[in-house]
């Protein structure tokens, strides 16, 4: 999750959008909750396909199993 942001972006009427690229699975939720919190009601939440992937890399490797 190196190349992981947070984004916000606010419009003339003060409405504003967080967005989290790079974040995968629930961890953009958990980095972004205070940031929410602290900008007021939240209107609509909108997850990506990111939220939805495992937050962490699954091992993939090769073992071979010798028989007696």
């Amino acid at each position: 999750m190196d190349d992981a942001d947070i984004i916000i972006d606010v419009d003339t009427e003060g409405n504003s959008v967080v967005t989290t690229p790079g974040f995968k699975g629930k961890a953009c939720v958990e980095a972004t909750r205070e940031i929410v919190k602290a900008l007021g009601t939240k209107v609509s939440e909108k997850k990506t396909p990111d939220y939805y992937q495992p937050e962490y890399e699954p091992v993939k490797k090769k073992v071979k199993v010798k028989t007696a």
